[in-house]
């Protein structure tokens, strides 16, 4: 195996979500999921977003307490004849959700989670359950209140702007998850180890569905990690220098970036590194050296870090108690596999 290989391995590995997290947040979503079939009107419920996909990481950041999970219910537009665009009355989504977000409160509160709150978001409602796991996460819930649309997908909220946007969480799960296993598996290393890269800084340069899209858009066959994540690099920075993302299901509006230049120069930078990374001749120091800033929680500065520090940094990040490392030459991770199991997520 090439030594780029083994580093992003290495780093796969280490932002790899654990399994017993996963259930657990899958579980809480299932919850939700429940409490939401009982809404008045409630015609499906499916989950969406990040778990969905098989594309969720470990926290990075330090506000990041615990994966989130996401999940949609959908309202039958005629068990609501004033809500939404395709009504004379075109009510906006506020009092909706507000009943929404009340009903799902009791719901999990009586189903044994007293302390959890439940917040209005711009699109969805936020459950946070106040009950950690032994490792310290605490895995939350932010669950769509969508709406029937005549011309496919469904309305969802903006309560921001108090209107209904168009969008099709559904469709984006099938196309990353409807295809060959090799592919599917490929695909989601690839959005893994970009969204780890993604979010070295806080805020993150795109959205994690910007990624997910020009995965699904630049990745169309299964291929090494280095070379996938290279094409998926090299291609997003090419097409956002020229464009904003398209919406895959074609629904919504192209996907916002804070600041699209700034984006791209990072993916651009990233491409180069990789690329000089696989370059033939390379030392495993060069390389090293390269990726580093990439991934400077993961890719070690000093690989001769003994596996007890290496756990105990590694702890650290995932707890929260240290994001970056605390001066140059840092205190970044290798050889994952020296102090945590992974059960192939996403897989």
């Amino acid at each position: 195996m090439r030594y780029v290989d083994q580093l992003l391995d290495d780093v796969r590995a280490q932002i790899e979500p654990d399994r017993a997290v996963v259930d657990e947040a899958l579980r809480r979503r299932a919850l939700c999921l429940d409490a939401a079939a009982s809404f008045a009107g409630s015609v499906d419920i499916f989950g969406s977003g990040s778990l969905a996909h098989g594309t969720a990481i470990c926290p990075i950041h330090k506000r990041d307490k615990g994966l989130d999970a996401d999940g949609t219910t959908v309202l039958d537009q005629r068990a609501w004849p004033s809500l939404g665009p395709e009504t004379a009355i075109n009510e906006p989504p506020d009092r909706v959700v507000e009943l929404y977000r009340q009903h799902i409160e009791a719901k999990v509160r009586a189903a044994g989670y007293p302390r959890a709150t439940v917040t209005v978001t711009k699109r969805a409602i936020l459950v946070r359950f106040h009950s950690p796991l032994p490792c310290g996460e605490d895995p939350t819930v932010d669950v769509v209140l969508g709406l029937t649309r005549s011309q496919g997908g469904i309305w969802i909220p903006n309560t921001d702007q108090h209107r209904w946007d168009p969008s099709d969480p559904k469709t984006h799960t099938r196309l990353l998850n409807d295809v060959a296993k090799e592919l599917r598996v490929a695909r989601a290393r690839t959005i893994r180890l970009a969204k780890a890269e993604n979010k070295r800084t806080d805020p993150p340069a795109l959205c994690s569905f910007n990624i997910e899209a020009l995965a699904w858009m630049f990745v169309p066959t299964a291929m090494p990690l280095p070379e996938s994540l290279l094409t998926l690099w090299e291609n997003g920075a090419a097409d956002l220098r020229a464009r904003l993302t398209p919406d895959p299901a074609r629904v919504s509006k192209p996907i916002k970036v804070a600041d699209r230049d700034a984006a791209v120069k990072r993916w651009e930078d990233a491409s180069w590194r990789l690329g000089q990374a696989l370059r033939p001749g390379q030392t495993d120091r060069a390389i090293r050296d390269l990726l580093h800033p990439l991934w400077p929680e993961y890719v070690a500065d000093d690989p001769s870090q003994t596996p007890a520090r290496r756990a105990a940094t590694a702890a650290a990040i995932r707890s929260g108690r240290s994001l970056y490392p605390a001066a140059a030459g840092g205190f970044a991770l290798a050889g994952a596999a020296a102090f945590k199991t992974v059960r192939s997520y996403g897989s």
